[in-house]
């Protein structure tokens, strides 16, 4: 309840200050600049190009980049008991500046028009799955304070009104802060987020027997989905399913 008032909170906050902004200065695409006429967020050119680059991807499993249509066999395919990710695009190109842009400039409009994309990408490669419940990857508290949001919640709530699925943001819980996965290398990342996030208090009987999309903007090697998976699955998850804006090759 707190989170989600902090959240309402932040987008009242968002929308004053762009109330403000368009009156001092005309609105302009998010990406390159141009000048817009109506509510865009992204001019029609950009959105084009950014539609054409990224058409958006079969599942493939989260640490090999394989396709797959039955459990991987990989060694932490294995581990991750046929974990598979769907993803608009590759992280590269302006799909990547855009990320970089709704992660570190507050552009939260922009990350909502992203996940739209991306949800419209995906939506015929998803519709065969039937969801209970969407899970937004976590960040500790002490990152949110940095940052001021958590992106894979503002993705995770857009794409809770979209499938008209539950959002559970406080269920998943990161216990300790940890380096940016960014600035570290794939044995480094692995260590970095092993057994850093739990379920909530004894709110693992709101998992078992629930099928769950867990959300966040990129994936890597894998090893920050993984560790959000494994306490759901101990805790009965019947399946669970990544939906990321990009994939990092």
């Amino acid at each position: 309840m707190i989170d989600r008032l902090l959240q309402q909170g932040i987008d009242s906050v968002n929308a004053i200050y762009g109330d403000l902004r368009d009156l001092l200065v005309p609105p302009s695409c998010h990406l390159c600049g141009m000048a817009l006429n109506d509510c865009q967020i992204i001019c029609d050119p950009c959105r084009l190009n950014l539609t054409r680059l990224n058409p958006g991807q079969h599942e493939i499993c989260p640490f090999c980049g394989e396709k797959i249509t039955a459990k991987c066999r990989c060694s932490k395919g294995e581990m991750g008991n046929g974990l598979k990710m769907f993803f608009w695009g590759y992280y590269e190109g302006p799909l990547k500046d855009a990320i970089l842009k709704f992660k570190f400039h507050f552009a939260v409009d922009l990350g909502r028009e992203l996940t739209e994309m991306a949800y419209c990408a995906l939506e015929r490669t998803m519709n065969n799955r039937r969801y209970n419940m969407i899970i937004p990857v976590p960040l500790h508290k002490k990152r949110i304070r940095q940052r001021q949001f958590n992106q894979s919640e503002i993705m995770a709530l857009h794409l809770s009104e979209k499938l008209k699925i539950p959002c559970d943001m406080n269920l998943l819980k990161k216990s300790r802060s940890t380096k940016q996965q960014a600035r570290l290398s794939e044995r480094e990342r692995w260590e970095n987020v092993r057994g850093v996030f739990d379920i909530s208090g004894d709110r693992g009987n709101f998992v078992a027997g629930k099928r769950i999309l867990l959300v966040d903007d990129i994936i890597t090697t894998g090893a920050t989905a993984l560790n959000c998976a494994l306490p759901l699955s101990e805790a009965g998850a019947l399946g669970i399913d990544i939906f990321s804006l990009a994939y990092a090759k």
